[in-house]
């Protein structure tokens, strides 16, 4: 038989757990939560429908277009595709001009080096351009 100090220590230690398991599910909900919010305020404009992204995708997604745009005016054409690309995958519908300068540089290189792939990725981006 447990005497009255077991006791109170064996009731000492449940109330001690719950609170444990208290603390913990709230830090779970918040970490549920903090995910959520993050997950919707960080969307790409193809994710959230809009021509710029949310949150931090739209700011990355403006600078990709500036960059993209900048070398694409210097006529450094590889170094434009490269940011090119991630704007017409995270924020296509950002501007039509995203697909004339595309399908502008896309042609230059086949222009220049004849390979048939940019010949297919003018075509893909034309397509793109008409949605």
């Amino acid at each position: 038989m447990l005497d009255k100090r077991e006791l109170n220590l064996n009731s000492q230690v449940m109330k001690t757990v719950v609170k444990i398991k208290k603390a913990a599910s709230g830090i779970v909900a918040m970490a549920i939560v903090a995910t959520l919010t993050l997950s919707v305020s960080a969307q790409t404009g193809v994710e959230s429908g809009t021509p710029y992204g949310r949150g931090d995708e739209s700011l990355r997604c403006l600078d990709n277009t500036l960059l993209y745009t900048a070398s694409y005016e210097n006529r450094d054409f590889p170094t434009a595709l490269s940011f090119w690309r991630q704007v017409a995958h995270e924020c296509p519908a950002s501007s039509e001009d995203l697909y004339i300068k595309g399908e502008a540089m896309y042609t230059e290189l086949y222009e220049v080096t004849g390979r048939k792939e940019y010949i297919d990725t003018v075509l893909l981006t034309l397509s793109q351009r008409t949605l």
